[in-house]
């Protein structure tokens, strides 16, 4: 076969994909109403945007936040000084020893959520959650900080391993006390509400339900 003959071999191909290729869009497009109509056979006819609903098992609202526990939602953290002293009556006088001291430690308060129930107004819309009073869960005191400024230790009263002891039990008392002074309840249970209301929103159709605390 002769370069003449390749070249016109080359040419018939070209004109009947050409061809080929205008049949093609001509076909689609007389065929666009019809493939149309196809489509929209395959829409369910149960499907209305204009007309979505949210069904939502309200029960697993009040199951989630029960399977949380006891959730610590605020700390409040120290360094504290404090001054124990012990005094002992010796005969007609009294013998005081004394040492001034320090530690950091953490004041955890936290909502049990175990407790917490939901009821759901489906008339007003509203959805109450009742959630128990946030409380003292632990007072954590790092003994690595332990720090002693100053002591007056007396012989005949002298400071004893189990004065230590109940002095750290003092210590944690005032710790605590400092602690509910600033304020550390509200702040969880603020801190508790928002984390509920995070939660509920990833559930429910907040423009369609509002949110109630008691």
């Amino acid at each position: 076969m002769n370069k003449k003959t390749l070249n016109r071999l080359g040419i018939t191909l070209i004109i009947l994909l050409g061809i080929a290729s205008i049949y093609l869009i001509i076909t689609s497009h007389l065929n666009s109403d019809d493939s149309n109509s196809s489509f929209q056979n395959l829409v369910p006819k149960s499907y209305d945007e204009t007309n979505t609903s949210y069904t939502t098992d309200f029960s697993i609202i009040e199951d989630g936040l029960n399977d949380m526990g006891f959730l610590i939602t605020q700390e409040y953290y120290f360094t504290q000084v404090e001054e124990y002293t012990k005094e002992k009556q010796i005969a007609f006088w009294t013998s005081k020893s004394s040492f001034t001291y320090s530690y950091d430690g953490v004041v955890e308060a936290g909502v049990d959520f175990s407790k917490i129930k939901v009821s759901v107004d489906d008339n007003n819309k509203v959805i109450t959650i009742t959630i128990p009073d946030s409380e003292v869960h632990t007072v954590t005191v790092d003994e690595n900080s332990f720090k002693e400024y100053d002591s007056d230790n007396k012989f005949w009263n002298p400071i004893k391993p189990k004065d230590f002891n109940n002095a750290q039990k003092e210590f944690k008392e005032n710790a605590k006390k400092n602690a509910l002074s600033k304020g550390l309840l509200d702040k969880a249970d603020t801190q508790a509400k928002t984390i509920i209301a995070n939660f509920v929103s990833q559930l429910i159709d907040t423009n369609k339900y509002s949110l109630a605390f008691n």
